[in-house]
């Protein structure tokens, strides 16, 4: 995870995610590192709790944007 000046933690592996998941009160989707990473980076950049599949990046093409 990262903080405001530097890394503060490192999840290595599945297990650690499902941990993480698990000690914030997020119940995991399913056991596989793809959908556990989706989910934490929902928390840690998004703020959101999934506990389905998809994720708010998966809108982004969609979104409007003005150019300049």
């Amino acid at each position: 995870m990262l903080r405001k000046g530097g890394l503060k933690k490192e999840l290595k592996g599945a297990k650690e995610g499902l941990d993480y998941l698990d000690s914030n009160g997020i119940k995991a989707i399913d056991e596989w590192g793809e959908t556990v990473i989706f989910q934490i980076i929902e928390k840690e950049i998004f703020g959101n709790v999934k506990e389905d599949y998809g994720s708010s990046l998966m809108g982004l093409k969609y979104a409007k944007y003005e150019l300049d």
